[in-house]
C-alpha cells in the first residue's frame, strides 16, 4: 500500500510539474497586443469667417466625432481649412493651431477630455497638466554644441622633414632640374656638328724708323772731329 501510496504522489507532482511548465510557456508566448493607430481619412472642410464655436462644432464634433468643451466666453470668427488625409490626431493639430491664431486653445486634460478656451486661461489648463493640442512650432532646429576638436598624439621621431611640405618641394625642384638637363643634352645631341674652326694668329714687326728731326736736334759731339776739306780749283790743282 505505501508503494502505490507514494508511486501516486510522484505521479501527481509530475503532473502538478508539467502542468505549471505548459502555463509558464503559454504565458511567455502570448505577444502583446499591438498599437492599433487609427487610419487616415480624406477630409475636405472649409471656413470663412464663421463664429469659432460653430467651426470647433462642425470639425470635433461632426468630422471627429469627439466630445468638445466649450468655454461661454469664446466669442469671434475663424477661418479653417483642411482638404487631404488626416489622422484624427493631425486633424486636431490643425484644427488647434488654426484657433490658437485667434487666441483660441484647444487643450486636452490628463483624462483625454478636449476643451477650448481662450488663450489667457492656457496657462491654467497647463498648471492642471493638460496639454496644448496643436502642431509643433516649426522654428530652428536646436544647435547641437560643437565636439572638441581630437587632436592627434604627438609620436616623436615618427615624422621626418621629407614627408611634408618641404618634401613635396623638393620633389618638384629635382624634378624640375632633371627635365632642364635633359633638354640641355638633347638640343647639344640635335646640333648640327660643323667644320672645325681654325684658330688664326697673326704677327706683326713693327719697323723702327729713327726720327731724323731727333737727330738733328741731339747735342753734337764736341770730341768728335771730322775733317772738312774746301774744294779747289783746278789750277790750284795743277
Amino acid at each position: 500500500m505505501r508503494i502505490r501510496l507514494s508511486i501516486l504522489m510522484l505521479g501527481s507532482v509530475a503532473v502538478f510539474a508539467v502542468s505549471d511548465g505548459s502555463h509558464a510557456r503559454a504565458a511567455a508566448t502570448v505577444a502583446p497586443a499591438p498599437v492599433v493607430t487609427p487610419a487616415a481619412q480624406f477630409y475636405v472642410l472649409s471656413f470663412n469667417e464663421a463664429p469659432i464655436a460653430e467651426v470647433a462644432e462642425a470639425v470635433v464634433g461632426g468630422a471627429l466625432s469627439q466630445d468638445l468643451a466649450i468655454d461661454p466666453a469664446l466669442d469671434g470668427t475663424m477661418s479653417f481649412s483642411a482638404e487631404g488625409r488626416f489622422t484624427p490626431d493631425a486633424l486636431l493639430q490643425e484644427f488647434g493651431t488654426a484657433a490658437l491664431d485667434q487666441d483660441v486653445a484647444l487643450m486636452r486634460s490628463r483624462a483625454g477630455a478636449l476643451s477650448l478656451v481662450p488663450r489667457s486661461n492656457m496657462a491654467a489648463e497647463l498648471a492642471r497638466g493638460s496639454l496644448l493640442v496643436a502642431l509643433p512650432p516649426s522654428g530652428p532646429a536646436p544647435a547641437t554644441p560643437a565636439l572638441p576638436a581630437v587632436t592627434p598624439p604627438v609620436i616623436y621621431g615618427a615624422a621626418r622633414w621629407w614627408e611634408g611640405p618641404v618634401g613635396g618641394l623638393l620633389i618638384f625642384l629635382t624634378g624640375a632640374a632633371s627635365g632642364a638637363a635633359a633638354l640641355f643634352a638633347a638640343q647639344r645631341l640635335l646640333q648640327p656638328a660643323g667644320p672645325a674652326s681654325s684658330t688664326l694668329v697673326r704677327i706683326s714687326h713693327a719697323v723702327t724708323v729713327p726720327d731724323p728731326a731727333a737727330n738733328r736736334s741731339a747735342p753734337e759731339d764736341t770730341e768728335l772731329t771730322i775733317p772738312r776739306f774746301e774744294p779747289r780749283s783746278r789750277d790750284e790743282q795743277v
